[in-house]
């Protein structure tokens, strides 16, 4: 009892210089199991409805591939604008209230979808399920950085991301089979549940206050936002604008193609980054950070040019290996790096200014491939994406050797 209670009470201090002292700093606590658990119920709500969404704006609404790409965008919108006040919001202790309120933003949504007969409707409800995400994955991941041992840092983000990914690998196959069975009104009310299950795992996984205070007046607009992470930020749009076509937009290639199995795909996709996530977890602490990402870039491109051409399930599930494999090796060592270049008490800012790159990429991918889709197909559409990644990989290997030992983010 005592040491389940040391160990609370090291995470309410935000700063981690309780659990930074060495590579055997315990990393496996029970605040940071729950942290993982909490995360997988959220994204499990998360992915229900992405695959659901897509095809009920096709079949309820009579939306296109222009006006899907501004629905999605839209959510990515409405994640973007609340993250640089929930990361000063996460330096300043508060964690786990905007992860509260991203719970119940993400099951008022869930539920109002259905409701919601006019894409207007859908546009105000989707924007609501953005902030929901804007809440929850900025203050996640500050919390799993506090918690985490800085030698075993990129580490701890990979296992932050494996649990997405353990939901990425379920749940968009069981949301296509509950619309198949029982309609859209199961999918949207399990990824409600789920929503609120998640919730009551944050609440179990409450802990004390910060021991600073936090001050009576807001921060400077300069404050919001770290500029000592443009680098990883940067690349970070590039990563999303791949990483969002693939999630987003996969299924309705697949319905193009009149390719079968397209939740299947999800599968694959979710197990090689896990598989790459369990074989290179400690890679990017071991290596310079940008020499595990930049092969990641190559692979995401690679296998979004493979997607591009594919017109059978087989080579979608190269390509679904392919992206897994990169966003594996790329994604953990980009959050490792955006931590290392800022002090503790800026973690939140840092990664807030990282999220709001990723979904300006989300956005742009969203938005403007959406509408080349609409000229050039769904394949051109992940063509023009697999291009950015190989070239954000060129320039990146560019870019490495003049950063020297900083390239490598070690703490």
């Amino acid at each position: 009892m005592k040491s389940n209670l040391s160990a609370r009470q090291s995470v309410s201090v935000i700063p981690a210089a309780r659990v930074t002292k060495g590579a055997d700093a315990a990393l496996w606590t029970p605040p940071f199991v729950l942290a993982l658990a909490g995360l997988f119920l959220f994204y499990g709500s998360f992915y229900l409805t992405l695959v659901a969404l897509p095809r009920y704006l096709v079949y309820r609404i009579g939306a296109g591939p222009a006006q899907i790409g501004i629905v999605t965008g839209l959510f990515s919108l409405g994640a973007m604008l609340p993250r640089p006040f929930v990361g000063r919001l996460a330096d300043r202790g508060g964690v786990f209230r905007p992860m509260l309120a991203a719970t119940g933003m993400f099951a008022l949504a869930s539920v109002a979808y259905l409701g919601a007969s006019s894409l207007l409707l859908i546009v105000a409800v989707r924007l609501l399920h953005g902030s929901g995400m804007a809440f929850y994955a900025t203050a996640s991941p500050t919390l799993v950085a506090a918690l985490a041992p800085s030698t075993r840092r990129a580490e701890a983000m990979g296992y932050w991301g494996m649990a997405s990914i353990a939901a990425l690998a379920l749940f968009p196959a069981i949301g296509l089979a509950l619309v198949g069975r029982w309609g859209y009104g199961a999918v949207f009310g399990v990824a409600a549940v789920f929503a609120v299950l998640s919730g009551v795992t944050v609440l179990l996984a409450r802990l004390p206050a910060s021991r600073t205070p936090p001050t009576s007046s807001l921060p400077s607009v300069g404050r919001w936002l770290e500029p000592r992470v443009c680098l990883p930020a940067l690349a970070g749009l590039a990563l999303a604008i791949g990483n969002n076509v693939v999630v987003s937009f996969t299924v309705l290639l697949a319905a193009e193609r009149h390719i079968a199995g397209a939740g299947a795909f999800f599968a694959v996709y979710a197990a090689a980054l896990f598989a790459y996530r369990i074989a290179g977890r400690r890679l990017a602490d071991r290596r310079a950070r940008l020499t595990v990402a930049i092969p990641g870039y190559l692979c995401i491109g690679a296998g979004l040019l493979v997607a591009s051409l594919a017109h059978s399930f087989p080579p979608l599930a190269v390509a679904g290996i392919l992206g897994g494999i990169g966003l594996g090796a790329a994604q953990p060592a980009l959050l490792a790096l955006t931590v290392d270049r800022v002090p503790p008490e800026r973690r939140g800012a840092g990664l807030a200014t990282f999220y709001v790159a990723w979904e300006i990429g989300a956005i742009v991918s969203a938005m403007l491939l959406g509408g080349a889709a609409q000229v050039l197909t769904y394949g051109g559409m992940f063509a023009i994406a697999g291009a950015v990644q190989l070239g954000t990989a060129f320039a990146l290997a560019f870019i490495a050797p003049r950063l020297g030992r900083d390239a490598s983010g070690a703490a």
